[in-house]
């Protein structure tokens, strides 16, 4: 899913957590700005992931987990 894509759900109502790496963190922050949802829930991960074994990605993604429930609760 794109920061257009969860932009458009938000709007319609659709609690969403937009997953990116730190180097596309700005350009997300930029597009989410420029779409006027600056709040935009955004979590951030390490560079890079598209290229990692399973096994890493898999503990990426445990690693990311409390931040995307916090990000979609609000709660911290």
């Amino acid at each position: 899913m794109s920061v257009h894509d969860a932009v458009d759900l938000e709007k319609q109502g659709i609690p969403t957590v937009t997953l990116v790496t730190h180097v596309f963190e700005p350009m997300a922050r930029l597009e989410a700005n420029s779409l006027g949802m600056g709040n935009l829930p955004i979590v951030v991960l390490q560079h890079p992931v598209g290229t990692l074994p399973e096994s890493l990605a898999c503990a990426v993604a445990d690693s990311a987990f409390e931040r995307v429930v916090e990000a979609i609760t609000g709660r911290a």
